[in-house]
Formats: structure tokens, C-alpha cells, sequence
């Protein structure tokens, strides 16, 4: 009954879910029927996530042209550097990308992130899923089938940021300030800080009170 935004949808979409794999899907954007078979099978234990090659389709069902195949024109599990700086900047759409349940809610956040001083109409949730998913496996897994498919038309947000440059600066600014919040979570773990903060932290002032 109360819009609350879209992120705070989807965080009661997955809620509402019970298996262990789910996704987001935009009300404008379909699957091909199988999307779930297709990707599905990629995933193991070190897998984070699983996304397709994308069909742009406008207003009228042409499809435009497709997405993600130039960076991987091949399907496949990939892992190390080359890879994950590949996809880790990169812009998928939740209706591409398909993960473990437990994951997304973790990585759906309402408001901003730390130290995000952009905004744009719930942006960076939708990327934040898929970076965060980077910090907990090593892996991710991709079909170069075109399996999912993004409408293009007037109004919406892509679109609108697309058409005006300070919406378009607005979009970038929030997306690149989200992947600057996991590249810093990221050199963290490389440098051991957390284990570093943990065995120096001294509580006794907390329990004597």
C-alpha cells in the first residue's frame, strides 16, 4: 500500500522467497524460459553468482543488441584477476544475474553505504548484490546465451540518465562510489585489517563498565 522505493521491494520479494537461488526481475524486462536450467548448473561451492548475456530490446520488441558478450564471448566458471576485474565494475542488471538467497539480502541496503555521498532513485543496491557476492567467492559463472531481456523506453531510469547528462553523472557517480566501497572492502581483507583490529581490541573498558 506505501511506495517505499524499489530496494525496499525487492528486500520483501526475497523475504517472501524459499528456495536457495533467487533473482530480481524489473517489471519491464522478461527471462527467456530457460534462463533457471541455462544457468543454474554453474554453481558450486566457490560460485558467488551466475549471469547471462542480455538482449536490449526497444520500445517496439526489436532487440537492439546484446550485452556482455564482448567482455565474455564465452560461457564458463571464471575466477583470478583478469576475470574479476572484468565483471567488477561492470553494470549488471539484476534481471541478468542469478544468486544464493542468503547473499542478495545481505547485499540489498536501503539508504546508502558507507562514506556514499551520491544518490540516484535506490542505485548501487543493484550492483552492491554482485560486488559483495565477489568478496565471499572466489568465482562466478556465466551463459553467453542471450537469456534475459532489457526493455529500453522513455521514462525509465536507465533511459532518462541515458537521455539527460546530469541525471547520467548522477547514476555514474552513485555506481562508481559503490564499487569504491567494495574495491576498499576488498584491499581490507587483502591487508588483514579486520584480523589485525580484533586481536588488538582491548574490551576491558566495556565490561567494567
Amino acid at each position: 500500500e506505501i511506495d517505499s522505493g524499489p530496494v525496499f521491494a525487492w528486500i520483501d520479494g526475497v523475504h517472501a522467497a524459499s528456495s536457495e537461488y533467487v533473482k530480481l526481475l524489473y517489471d519491464d524486462d522478461w527471462l527467456e524460459p530457460e534462463f533457471v536450467e541455462t544457468t543454474l548448473p554453474y554453481f558450486r561451492d566457490d560460485v558467488g553468482f551466475v549471469f547471462s548475456a542480455v538482449s536490449l530490446v526497444d520500445h517496439d520488441g526489436h532487440r537492439v543488441r546484446t550485452l556482455h558478450t564482448r567482455e565474455f564471448p564465452e560461457s564458463g566458471i571464471f575466477h583470478g584477476g583478469s576475470s574479476r576485474q572484468a565483471v567488477g565494475p561492470k553494470i549488471i542488471a539484476p534481471t541478468a544475474l542469478l544468486m544464493r538467497r542468503k547473499d542478495m539480502l545481505d547485499g540489498l541496503y536501503p539508504g546508502s553505504l558507507p562514506f556514499q555521498s551520491a544518490e540516484y532513485k535506490g542505485a548501487g543496491a543493484d550492483h552492491f548484490v554482485k560486488l559483495l557476492a565477489m568478496l565471499r567467492y572466489p568465482a562466478f559463472g556465466y551463459s553467453n546465451q542471450a537469456l534475459a531481456n532489457y526493455q529500453a523506453h522513455p521514462g525509465s531510469i536507465t533511459s532518462s540518465a541515458l537521455e539527460d547528462h546530469s541525471l547520467s553523472h548522477a547514476l555514474s557517480a552513485v555506481y562508481k562510489e559503490t564499487y569504491g566501497y567494495f574495491r576498499f572492502l576488498e584491499l581490507s581483507r587483502k591487508l588483514g585489517v579486520m584480523k589485525v583490529m580484533s586481536q588488538g581490541l582491548n574490551l576491558d573498558w566495556f565490561f567494567k563498565g
